[in-house]
């Protein structure tokens, strides 16, 4: 999941438009069963270089990968992943917007930018090369729109080439589309260009509507070869109550 607020816990918790959750945030999700967090979005600066560096030590301290944001060069040689059922996943997380908002001038912090294609490229590769799966989570696009940008769909290509086979896109606040791009190599790589919003406060119909992408991995032990097979979007629906109250979702099929 793209866990789009900061949890520093250093720092009182605060609302739009610099966002800090509280940890219980971070405790809920965990304890829900998500295992793999992107903490690279345009928020990751909401609280400078101080709260990034306190919400990737958070995310240290819990028993989850996460990916997109490293406190140092040597904090970064280590790429996250995680094996399951003997199938080996790697996780690469970036994002174009920060808005507006810079790491200091020397900093020794890592947020993995979409501009730097030299870094992301190199990434990509070394992931490819340890893992049977490589999944990349990247924040881009317009806001509140439906159809990809030139942008989305220049990267998806390159993050193809370079390696990826699962791209999975957040940031419009709104649900784009699912398509297979063709990498270098021939192989169809999954392209989710964005889920839109899974669980959030926003109040406009398009945006409390969202999704999930379920699908199954399959790995021929004989070949080594791995497919991506059963892909299924499933659309969630956001209700609260007064005051944003009780934030709470629904598969939309209810």
């Amino acid at each position: 999941i793209n866990q789009e607020t900061i949890i520093d816990p250093e720092k009182a918790p605060s609302t739009y438009p610099c966002f800090n959750s509280p940890t219980e945030l971070g405790d809920e999700m965990v304890k829900i069963g998500f295992d793999v967090f992107n903490i690279a979005n345009n928020h990751s600066l909401d609280k400078g270089e101080s709260g990034l560096r306190n919400a990737i030590k958070f995310w240290k301290s819990k028993n989850v990968v996460f990916c997109g944001a490293y406190l140092d060069e040597e904090d970064y040689k280590t790429i996250p992943t995680n094996t399951v059922k003997g199938i080996k996943f790697a996780y690469v997380g970036l994002t174009e917007p920060t808005n507006g908002l810079s790491l200091p001038d020397g900093s020794k912090t890592i947020l993995m930018l979409g501009a730097d294609e030299d870094r992301i490229e190199k990434r990509v590769k070394a992931a490819s090369e340890i893992s049977d799966m490589t999944v990349v989570n990247v924040h881009w696009g317009e806001e509140y729109t439906h159809t990809p940008t030139e942008r989305q769909r220049e990267l998806a290509q390159k993050l193809a080439d370079w390696g990826a086979d699962i791209i999975i896109g957040t940031h419009p606040h709104v649900i784009q589309p699912v398509e297979y791009v063709t990498a270098a190599d021939g192989r169809k790589v999954l392209v989710i260009y964005s889920l839109g919003n899974f669980i959030s406060a926003q109040d406009r119909g398009p945006r409390m509507l969202g999704g999930m992408i379920n699908f199954d991995i399959v790995k021929n032990n004989n070949t080594g070869k791995v497919a991506i097979e059963n892909v299924v979007f499933s659309g969630v629906v956001t209700h609260y109550g007064y005051n944003a109250s009780n934030v709470r979702i629904y598969p939309l099929a209810d």
